[in-house]
């Protein structure tokens, strides 16, 4: 599975308008520049819906070597994986270009999965 993946990364689909109110309401808009490394840790990690720009999902592997294995258009929410889970995940989002994207936190966006836990399945 690993091979398919670092071979033809996963493109994200828009996300449902369900998701996307979550940012519009609650959001806090951003411009990020190329490179920008969205904060992880934990409960306080970052999450954004990507309006313009491009990011993307890597990891490093056994060799050093950083291996991107999915791509987040616009219309795609990206972030810190920890933020679902509250542990650690050595995966990393970056701003493969500039960006704008609207911003909220760990702690909101859980809350308002939990309020509408269909979400979790879109």
């Amino acid at each position: 599975m690993r091979q398919v993946v670092l071979r033809q990364p996963w493109v994200f689909k828009t996300d449902p308008e369900q998701l996307v109110r979550i940012f519009t309401e609650y959001g806090e808009p951003r411009k990020l520049a190329k490179g920008y490394v969205f904060h992880h840790g934990g409960e306080q990690g970052e999450v954004a819906y990507i309006q313009k720009g491009l990011a993307f999902f890597r990891f490093t592997d056994r060799f050093s070597k950083n291996r991107i294995f999915a791509v987040v258009p616009p219309g795609g929410c990206v972030g810190d994986l920890d933020v679902l889970t509250e542990q650690r995940v050595n995966v990393v989002a970056e701003c493969a270009r500039p960006t704008v994207a609207l911003f909220v936190s760990g702690e909101r966006f859980r809350k308002e999965l939990s309020n509408d836990m269909g979400l979790m399945t879109t």
